[in-house]
């Protein structure tokens, strides 16, 4: 496994594992929507940051040039 692909897998796995995370943590902030105040924060902080690793990965992907 090239170096490449080793970082692309491990980008795959971080945002699966990061995903599911929110999801868990929107599924409990919808419960219990006094507490969940800082878990919205806190997922909506992982999705941005996801969408902000995902832009910079893909953009530097020297397989896309």
């Amino acid at each position: 496994m090239t170096e490449l692909e080793q970082y692309k897998k491990a980008y795959a796995t971080l945002m699966g594992r990061v995903d599911r995370a929110i999801s868990k943590m929107e599924e409990t902030s919808a419960r219990y929507l006094a507490q969940g105040l800082a878990e919205i924060m806190a997922s909506e902080e992982l999705k941005a940051a996801l969408e902000e690793a995902e832009e910079i990965f893909l953009a530097e992907d020297p397989e896309d040039a």
